[in-house]
């Protein structure tokens, strides 16, 4: 019965959802809603080619199925009229999905008159033509939520496969005891990948059957509107997710959590908000500056191009273990957290690899060393030996076991790095 009632909240829960959108009455203004080209001239849209309308104080922008366009637009009671100011990017496309581009920009410019009818909205030319039907992007989404498949640790395929917002299965063959993986409450839209399409965020909890509870956090990739989930990253073990929004690409979480000294029976009373980006085909947390390290301990020797670099997927060291910046020296001034994770770490002659990242975007790769070695090395180095308690300062090098033996430009200078200590208030 209690399940029964969950599943029944639930799936009220998406509905209202789709409900608050942006209220589709005639008398409602546009600004703030986000469509999906259903309909382009009495033609279906063609397939696997998402073409999105946005309407944002007075201008528009989306994708044209080709190119990210914008524009401007002006809105009286049903009246409505797009600018021919229009400008897009200029990528080549095959050419049917070219021919839809044109068509579909020439449509905006041709719309006189608009209708909310449900979840559509039909632009219309001045002799009442139809010119384009489209569907509300938050609508047919929330509700693609309850039943999509997430890619999950707890599940034994990987995946999560909801049904009505919620998966079953054994722990193990023949167990009475089942995983439980349920959709949270907290749900948000907008764009995640810049595709121009709509996609969500969502929270999962996976009860494994024993004293855990653990909160995922999840992207839900708009794909010419159905929803592709992207690999669940954990949050933590009972926790709160006090708030989910995305924010200019970014999918910010608001938890309430425990101190690490804290016993998991302690109530979560922390505020923490963590800030995410998309990058290739998953999140990663947007840290601003950090340094990773190696997923597999990649020797320094064998370092690819950046692009093909795995990081681990937390930071080693992060913003909260940097005191601040030198750029004239490139010294970095640890905190007491930061000097205890370089303290402990094991570092051989031959070097440790590691990323400096923004974003979780890596920026150039390099080693830490140790100042003892024999070996030499043409890359970024940091000697881990060369901080103290006392003096907690790490400098970035070129080469070891000098400049001499560098290479190359010098990538610490590069600017999306400064940009992200200063406005973390690190550099100096």
């Amino acid at each position: 019965m209690r399940s029964n009632r969950f599943l029944a909240a639930l799936t009220l829960a998406a509905l209202a959802v789709a409900a608050c959108a942006p209220s589709r009455t005639p008398s409602t203004p546009l600004d703030g809603s986000s469509w999906l080209l259903a309909d382009l001239n009495g033609q279906a849209v063609l397939p696997e080619t998402p073409v999105t309308l946005n309407f944002e104080s007075g201008r528009i922008h989306g994708t044209d199925g080709c190119n990210r366009y914008s524009g401007s637009y002006t809105q009286q009671g049903t009246k409505l009229s797009i600018g021919k100011d229009i400008v897009s990017t200029k990528m080549a496309c095959a050419g049917p999905v070219m021919q839809q581009a044109m068509a579909y920009i020439a449509a905006l410019t041709q719309a006189a008159t608009f209708k909310l009818d449900g979840q559509q909205l039909r632009l219309s030319d001045a002799n009442g033509k139809t010119l384009a039907t489209l569907a509300s992007q938050s609508a047919s989404i929330a509700l693609a939520l309850l039943n999509a498949a997430y890619p999950i640790e707890w599940a034994s395929t990987g995946t999560a496969q909801l049904q009505d917002g919620v998966f079953e299965e054994p722990v193990a063959p023949g167990s009475a005891t089942k995983t439980m993986v349920r959709l949270g409450e907290q749900r948000a839209f907008g764009d995640i990948n810049g595709d121009g399409a709509e996609d969500a965020a969502v929270t999962l909890v996976a009860d494994p059957g024993g004293s855990g509870t653990f909160t995922y956090l999840a992207a839900v990739i708009n794909q010419a509107g159905a929803a592709r989930p992207a690999a669940a990253l954990l949050l933590g073990d009972r926790i709160v997710v006090k708030a989910l929004a995305i924010q200019s690409g970014k999918v910010v979480v608001s938890i309430s959590t425990r101190r690490p000294e804290e016993p998991m029976s302690a109530a979560p009373s922390v505020q923490v908000t963590r800030s995410f980006a998309w990058q290739g085909d998953r999140l990663v947390e947007a840290t601003g500056f950090a340094i990773y390290l190696l997923a597999g301990d990649t020797p320094p020797a064998q370092l690819v191009m950046l692009s093909h670099l795995e990081l681990e997927d937390q930071p080693f060291l992060s913003a909260s273990d940097i005191a601040s910046y030198t750029q004239a020296a490139h010294e970095m001034e640890l905190t007491p957290s930061g000097y205890a994770k370089i303290h402990a770490l094991s570092v051989p002659v031959s070097g440790k690899s590691f990323a400096a990242c923004v974003d979780g975007q890596p920026i150039y790769a390099g080693a830490f060393w140790v100042g003892y070695s024999s070996l030499s090395f043409d890359g970024v180095v940091i000697d881990t030996l060369s901080a103290t308690e006392e003096h907690p300062v790490l400098r970035i090098e070129l080469g070891y076991p000098g400049p001499g033996f560098f290479h190359g430009d010098d990538p610490r200078s590069d600017a999306r790095i400064l940009q992200a200590l200063k406005g973390a208030g690190k550099l100096k």
